[in-house]
């Protein structure tokens, strides 16, 4: 009964002042409804894909929430559009394990492209700029790290991905004092991180510097071991820079993975 009460009130309300307020006695002379609260919001109806494309007829002008997508969609006549619809992209959290994950990227020729699937999504890797990078003869285990995809000496290689990625995780064998690995990541060419230098100064106690690296890269590494395993995450990147810029007189082996997709 109260409802009823109140709904007629608000229906005589509209036909004699020509504007309903809902929480305000004065209503704006404006708007033929206004809505006022403080501490409650405006609750639209929320219907899923199916349900919103189910509507018809469909009026211009009609708002709903679109709870499949998350976000206000209204139809402008032809379409649903939703404005307010970007997602800011969260980056997961660092892989701290020791293993490589999601998309083990092969070996590739110069100019080669890998394919991989990452979090469901289709991710390919071009290879471009090679110097002095070649596909070992077989897996190299220094300190309980296996690395068997790459082979780096005095070298450098950028990769493009078809998408944006992060966690993007190394397994150095074979490294030694003098040897130095530098990383640059970007994203529409754009630098994402500063130079990232990672420095081995040889035995098997995980020893090495990282250099320059800020608060938005999350650099991990392994426990205990001097073949090295290391993952840059905490930004989204669609290219890696990595240039061999030490000293080192040993070869070194790599195996790298791709662990996150969007």
């Amino acid at each position: 009964m109260k409802k009823i009460l109140i709904t007629a009130m608000i229906s005589i309300g509209a036909l004699v002042f020509g504007q309903v307020g809902v929480g305000t006695p004065n209503p704006s002379p404006s708007a033929m409804l206004e809505v006022f609260s403080i501490d409650k919001g405006f609750l639209p109806p929320r219907l899923t894909i199916a349900q919103r494309d189910g509507i018809n007829p469909k009026p211009a002008g009609s708002w709903i929430y679109n709870t499949d997508d998350n976000c206000m969609e209204y139809w402008n006549g032809t379409s649903w559009i939703g404005n307010d619809c970007t997602v800011i992209p969260v980056v997961p959290p660092p892989d701290l394990s020791l293993s490589p994950t999601g998309f083990r990227i092969p070996y590739t020729v110069s100019n080669g492209t890998a394919t991989g699937t990452v979090d469901g999504l289709l991710v390919t890797a071009k290879f471009r700029n090679y110097g002095d990078v070649e596909k070992p003869s077989g897996s190299v285990t220094n300190c309980g790290v296996t690395a068997s995809n790459f082979r780096f000496s005095g070298s450098h290689t950028i990769i493009d991905f078809n998408r944006e990625v992060t966690n993007f995780k190394v397994l150095q064998a074979g490294s030694n004092s003098g040897n130095k690995f530098s990383f640059v990541l970007t994203k529409g060419g754009v630098k994402v991180s500063p130079v990232i230098s990672v420095a081995p100064n040889g035995g098997c106690n995980n020893n090495f510097t990282i250099d320059d690296a800020t608060t938005n890269i999350t650099v991990s590494t392994s426990i205990g071991t001097s073949g090295i395993v290391y993952n840059f995450g905490g930004v989204w990147f669609d290219s890696i820079a990595i240039t061999d810029s030490g000293i080192g007189t040993q070869l070194s082996q790599f195996t790298i993975s791709i662990g996150n997709a969007q």
